[in-house]
């Protein structure tokens, strides 16, 4: 009877392992096609993106192409008197840098050596960035218009 129950035992071990085995298998090929679904979708929404991507560039391509003639067009054509004010802004920035250098002279001088260091190369640095904008700003307003 102990023979029975054990060999009862061991048959209903063995079903609930093929039970299980079978239940993984199925458990990995519906996540094998949960992963292949996925991908699919995703490619076909790739496709579509490009689909739209292609077709509002073709709509918008002329438009593009003339707004961006318009605005090279436009900025050449300043005003003569732009350049006059140019020099006068230019004029009140110089005078506005020199009050602010004064300032920033009196703060670094009470600044620990190695905060003053970083202080001096900030505003190297801030001095270089404005020379630069006003070249190209002067740059700008002396353009004339093209010739017709």
């Amino acid at each position: 009877m102990t023979a029975d129950r054990t060999d009862r035992t061991d048959d209903r071990t063995a079903d609930m392992t093929d039970d299980r085995t079978a239940s993984a298998r199925s458990l990995g090929r519906v996540a094998k096609d949960a992963l292949l679904v996925g991908v699919g979708l995703g490619l076909i929404s790739v496709q579509r993106a490009q689909v739209h991507r292609r077709e509002i560039t073709r709509l918008l391509g002329p438009r593009v192409a003339e707004a961006r003639d318009a605005l090279a067009g436009a900025t050449g054509q300043f005003d003569p008197r732009a350049l006059h004010r140019v020099k006068d802004i230019e004029a009140r920035l110089h005078d506005a840098e020199e009050r602010l250098e004064a300032l920033l002279d009196q703060i670094e001088e009470k600044l620990p050596p190695a905060a003053r260091s970083l202080a001096r190369q900030a505003r190297s640095v801030a001095r270089d960035a404005a020379h630069d904008a006003r070249h190209q700003l002067r740059d700008l307003a002396a353009r004339r218009p093209p010739a017709a």
